[in-house]
């Protein structure tokens, strides 16, 4: 379990260290998935028919 939360954080430390290279693009992509998620929302709470079923 120790090498499991080891390896997780790990994990992150990289992650964080290629957030600068890449700029602006991460926050970018995470809009655009918020958007489509909040347009496909409203689409479902408009729907005549429950789609989620």
């Amino acid at each position: 379990m120790n090498e499991l939360i080891c390896g997780l954080g790990e994990l992150f430390t990289a992650s964080f260290e290629i957030l600068p290279v890449l700029g602006n693009l991460p926050n970018l992509v995470l809009g655009l998935i918020g958007a489509g998620a909040l347009f496909f929302s409203g689409k479902v709470s408009v729907a005549e028919k429950n789609i989620c079923e």
